[in-house]
């Protein structure tokens, strides 16, 4: 039978029925009606209980999402997607390791590719929250090249920052994928985080203005624009980003904590202050009036401001906290320790370290584990 027939057959039966039974009595015509109505639905109910699922999700309810999910898994009817969607959702509630087994099972499955990069994706996430790092970049790294996708663009690259890689090899990466999709928000998070890295804060800044116009829902963003802002001596808008950051989550894989945003706030304050209290020496100093204290004052905050600005407080310690190029899978001699501490404060090169979740915030069952700076976007 062709394909198209056998798809139109449950429908054609269907009509068939109801033609018979509206000819032997009404009734029964709008009984055989609802009879289909309701066996579609019940046939089809792990769609309705994703689209539902999806629903709370887009409305921040992610313990009612995830009860959505659970249900169309258990119906054994759910698309390979809507498994990798609810494996995402395990990631996120701490159960990497359920969520590894069930994308085990359907990764033995023959699947179409872009279905089997998706759920690899999601893999590799569970991988990445279990500690099997290796695993996770080696699972997506065998896709390229012979296959390109948004998606494979914005995790490997994404990979390649966590994992310390070259970062001028990492930048060419980027830049094709930038130059693949320059419209996807983890692909410009990528190419911007991996500017800020190399110290060239000015292209770091020009990229992240871009993110910032789609409006990132994850700290990661924020917290790395505010870094670079602040190697540009842009503080005021620096303090604003760092701001943006303390009131959002971060990624699903983050090596940035509460504690690290507070510290860099907490900078940015420290050098305001030292600001003003430069301007009031400057003015006392017009005025013919100084005090030792004052100059001691003056003296501090201008050697942390100096090595802050140059990008060197941070590497030497003199003037700000270290840097490492590595994130937390380690310093690579100082790579990125300039760029990192531009601005007197630590940055890691591993960025957002696994999912930036962002692509999810759109919809988890889309597997959107590692994509977009939520991210991941």
């Amino acid at each position: 039978m062709p394909p198209l027939l056998k798809s139109f057959l449950p429908l054609i039966v269907t009509v068939v029925l109801v033609v018979i039974g509206f000819t032997i009595h009404p009734l029964l015509g709008f009984g055989v009606i609802i009879a289909f109505i309701a066996l579609s639905v019940f046939m089809n109910r792990a769609v309705i209980y994703v689209a539902r699922g999806n629903q709370a999700f887009a409305q921040g309810n992610e313990r009612q999402a995830l009860e959505w999910m659970e249900k169309a898994y258990q119906t054994n009817r759910a698309h390979p997607q809507h498994i990798a969607g609810y494996a995402y959702l395990l990631n996120r509630t701490g159960k990497a390791e359920q969520a590894a087994k069930m994308l085990q099972d359907l990764l033995a499955r023959q699947l179409p590719e872009p279905v089997k990069l998706q759920a690899s994706v999601s893999l590799a996430t569970s991988y990445w929250l279990l500690g099997k790092k290796d695993e996770a970049y080696g699972l997506l790294e065998k896709f390229y090249p012979a296959f390109k996708s948004t998606q494979l663009y914005g995790t490997l690259g994404y990979y390649k920052l966590l994992r310390g890689d070259d970062l001028k090899k990492t930048l060419s990466f980027n830049l094709e994928a930038y130059d693949y999709n320059s419209d996807d928000m983890t692909i410009t998070d990528n190419l911007a985080q991996t500017y800020y890295f190399l110290g060239e804060l000015g292209k770091a800044h020009e990229f992240y203005e871009k993110v910032m116009e789609k409006r990132p829902k994850n700290a990661d963003s924020y917290y790395y624009h505010a870094l670079t802002l602040k190697g540009l001596g842009r503080l005021e808008e620096a303090r604003e980003q760092i701001e943006q950051a303390r009131h959002r989550k971060f990624a699903l894989i983050s090596p940035i904590t509460q504690e690290d945003v507070e510290r860099v706030a907490k900078e940015l304050a420290e050098e305001d202050a030292g600001v003003e209290k430069n301007k009031g020496v400057r003015a006392g100093e017009g005025s013919g009036a100084s005090s030792p204290a004052t100059v001691l004052v003056t003296d501090g905050v201008g050697k942390g401001k100096v090595k802050g600005t140059d990008g060197d407080g941070a590497k030497d310690g003199d003037g700000g906290t270290s840097g490492s190029a590595g994130g937390t899978d380690g310093a690579k001699d100082g790579d990125g320790g300039t760029s990192g501490s531009a601005g007197g404060t630590s940055g890691s090169a591993g960025g957002t370290d696994g999912a930036k979740a962002g692509g999810a915030d759109g919809g988890f069952d889309a597997g959107g584990d590692a994509g977009g700076g939520d991210a991941g976007g």
